[in-house]
């Protein structure tokens, strides 16, 4: 949704938010390290666990309305 409602300089900025922004940094470190445990150990509980750290990752960026 974001790709048709904001012009491209304003999407890149809201991208490229978390290298610049300490807190939101640690957090998607936090959700990578989930990712890269299923990488490692691709059981069933790490795919779920994957899952909801996709949720987390959406609720940063886009429900919390980064401006």
């Amino acid at each position: 949704m974001i790709e048709t409602i904001i012009p491209s300089d304003r999407r890149n900025f809201v991208y490229d938010f978390w290298r610049t922004d300490e807190v939101l940094r640690d957090r998607c470190e936090f959700i990578a390290g989930i990712y890269q445990k299923y990488i490692d150990d691709s059981t069933a509980e790490n795919y779920f666990i994957a899952l909801l750290a996709d949720y987390m990752l959406e609720g940063l960026y886009f429900y919390n309305g980064l401006n």
